[in-house]
């Protein structure tokens, strides 16, 4: 029986991030295909509320990617030398 290997929150969050990316890329290439079919025709409204949102989308998956890699290097770091004084006496 196969286990699954466990998908991180960065590597979720960067999939979808791609993901994004080739949907952005796949509605440009169709709105291409169709001007040449059309050239009378044209959605600028359609487009421009499609990028719109998904620069928001790509935007906020950049935000939290940024914000886990902030938090996990925090973490590291506070677990390899934590904020603590210790006094040793002298001899």
């Amino acid at each position: 029986m196969k286990t699954k290997k466990e998908t991180t929150p960065q590597e979720a969050l960067t999939n979808l991030l791609v993901k994004l990316r080739e949907c952005e890329k796949g509605f440009y290439e169709q709105m291409e295909i169709i001007g040449k079919q059309n050239p009378d025709e044209q959605d600028t409204e359609k487009e421009g509320k499609f990028y719109g949102g998904i620069s928001d989308c790509m935007a906020a998956l950049g935000y939290f990617i940024g914000e886990y890699v902030i938090r996990e290097t925090s973490k590291q770091a506070s677990e390899q030398s934590p904020n603590v004084i210790t006094f040793e006496p002298n001899e």
